[in-house]
């Protein structure tokens, strides 16, 4: 009985494993999509991860300055994805996927950097 049981949770086991890597292909091929027409649009969806000395380390969602057509979608503080609100507070090493205008998103990105992170973004040509 015990070998049944531990054969059927291994089995599960794999059926979940194929099943998250569906769902991982799915959401890859998804988010290729919407960036191509966010591309042939003029937008654009980033990440930036926050660098210690930061403008954002230790600020609220709501207190960033940032372009009225830049939206701060979601982030990722390991080992959870958040979707911040207003009294979100931001940490060092947070993960923030940003949606908007390509030189908005550019110009939020470099604002946010201390000196010695500053980015350098690809061309702004289409």
């Amino acid at each position: 009985l015990f070998n049944g049981i531990r054969d059927f949770k291994q089995q599960i086991s794999g059926v979940e494993m194929q099943v998250e890597g569906l769902r991982d292909d799915l959401l890859r091929e998804r988010l290729s999509e919407l960036r191509g027409n966010l591309r042939r649009k003029g937008g654009i969806i980033e990440e930036l991860v926050l660098l210690p000395g930061s403008s954002w380390v230790g600020r609220k969602a709501n207190d960033l300055a940032l372009d009225p057509k830049v939206i701060l979608m979601a982030l990722i503080r390991e080992p959870e994805m958040i979707y911040p609100r207003g009294e979100t507070v931001l940490r060092e090493g947070d993960r923030v996927y940003l949606i908007g205008p390509r030189q908005q998103v550019y110009g939020v990105i470099e604002s946010s950097q201390p000196p010695e992170g500053k980015i350098h973004p690809p061309s702004m040509s289409p």
